[in-house]
């Protein structure tokens, strides 16, 4: 039986459960302290999606408000690798991340707008609320499977 508390809110009133790994049709599952695989065919049987973390973010990009760097940060390479020049470290909700469809691995090439005030809250046009706009790479998934990225499912 799955816990309904480690489904994850991908857009409004949409849910997802969320897997780490893919292999030979089968996907693993952890929840909290458990770990399964489950068939990828029982689960499009049963008309859900099996959708990686990477794909859901580039197909939502323009669905949902934006996504935004988890609460320690990301840092943002010149190259998908860690030993790559950190061009600038994201943190918080005003660096507006967009994944394009560039990925090598866990990592994605993004393009990011630093507002001066969040949209929601601004009373001024987005070109005038954008401080600068860079472009760089970010490990989207941590060693763990987990997403780095969060966004607003509901909106401002």
């Amino acid at each position: 039986m799955i816990d309904l508390k480690n489904l994850v809110e991908v857009g409004y009133e949409m849910l997802s459960l969320t897997f780490f790994e893919r292999k030979n049709g089968f996907v693993r599952i952890v929840d909290k302290s458990v770990e399964y695989w489950l068939k990828e065919e029982e689960i499009t049987d049963t008309h859900f999606k099996v959708l990686d973390w990477q794909q859901f973010y580039f197909d939502m990009k323009h669905q949902l408000l934006g996504f935004y760097a988890n609460e320690k940060g990301l840092d943002l390479k010149t190259a998908p690798s860690l030993n790559s020049k950190t061009i600038k470290t994201l943190s918080g909700d005003l660096f507006e991340i967009t994944p394009t469809d560039k990925t090598k691995g866990n990592w994605t090439k993004v393009k990011v707008k630093k507002y001066k005030k969040h949209p929601c809250v601004a009373d001024f046009e987005e070109k005038e609320n954008i401080e600068y706009e860079i472009e760089g790479w970010i490990e989207v998934i941590d060693t763990k499977g987990k997403p780095t990225l969060w966004f607003y499912s509901r909106g401002c």
